[in-house]
């Protein structure tokens, strides 16, 4: 399965809208989803590394040949 740079962003808002509200539902809720959306963040964060990585030895790969 392909990663697209839509994907990530998409991940990237869902984390935000966790976070917001899980801060806001907080004192109701009996687990913390302000800590699923910043491991969303993380995972948005590390798939675009990767994604950076990949393109970079893709364009290494060109170059050399």
């Amino acid at each position: 399965m392909a990663v697209s740079g839509e994907d990530i962003v998409e991940l990237g808002i869902a984390g935000v809208v966790l976070i917001l509200l899980g801060s806001a539902l907080a004192p109701i809720l009996p687990f913390n989803f302000a800590a699923i959306g910043w491991l969303m963040i993380a995972l948005a964060v590390f798939l675009a590394l990767a994604m950076v990585v990949v393109g970079a030895a893709q364009v290494l790969d060109a170059i050399s040949g």
